[in-house]
C-alpha cells in the first residue's frame, strides 16, 4: 500500500489513559461512522496496518484503542501517526452535492469567464470554515463559503468563484 492510495481521516495527537489509548483528531465528521476496522497509520513515510478494537467520542476527540498496542511506551511510537483509509471505505454520501475535501485538492479554480486563477495547493480550516490555499501566479487562500465558490465539479476537479476581484484584491 502506497500514501498516494490511502485517505487521511485523522491525527493521533496523544495517549489517553495509561492503557493504549489515543486521542485523535479527526478530519471528518464522519469518523464513528466508518465501519472498517483495519486502518494504517502512516508516520515518516511508513505505513502499518492496524484493527481498530474500539472507538468513542471524547469531548472534540475520537479515543481509539488499537489491537496490540496497550501501554504507554507502545503508544509513544506512534503518537504524531496519521490515520488513514483505502478510498473505497469511506462511508457513501448521502446527498449528491456532498464531496470530501480530497476531491476538491489539485482541483483547478477558475472565475467566472472560465480563466484559470490557479490549481488548490492544500485545504485548511479555522473554526467552521475551510480555507483553500490556491498557488497560481501568486499563492492566496480562498474561503470556502457561498459568497466566493459559485460551483463545485467533482468529475472536472474545477471550482468556479464569484466575486474574485473583491477576494484577489485582498
Amino acid at each position: 500500500m502506497k500514501e498516494k492510495d490511502l485517505i487521511s481521516i485523522g491525527k493521533i495527537v496523544r495517549h489517553q489513559g495509561k492503557y493504549g489509548e489515543v486521542r485523535v483528531k479527526s478530519f471528518t465528521d464522519n469518523l464513528l461512522k466508518i465501519k472498517k476496522d483495519n486502518v494504517f497509520l502512516i508516520k515518516g513515510g511508513e505505513i502499518r496496518e492496524v484493527k481498530i478494537q474500539k472507538k468513542r467520542l471524547y469531548k472534540d476527540y475520537i479515543i481509539v484503542k488499537f489491537e496490540g498496542i496497550d501501554n504507554l511506551t507502545e503508544v509513544e511510537k506512534i503518537r504524531g501517526s496519521l490515520i488513514a483509509i483505502k478510498r473505497e471505505d469511506l462511508p457513501s454520501l448521502e446527498d449528491k452535492y456532498e464531496f470530501y475535501l480530497c476531491d476538491i485538492e489539485d482541483a483547478i479554480i477558475k472565475n467566472k469567464k472560465g480563466d484559470i486563477i490557479g490549481r488548490v495547493d492544500y485545504i485548511f480550516q479555522t473554526g467552521e470554515i475551510f480555507i483553500l490555499v490556491v498557488k497560481g501566479e501568486k499563492e492566496f487562500m480562498i474561503p470556502f463559503v457561498e459568497d466566493y465558490i459559485l460551483s463545485v465539479d467533482i468529475k472536472k476537479k474545477e471550482i468556479v468563484l464569484q466575486n474574485e476581484e473583491e477576494l484577489l484584491s485582498l
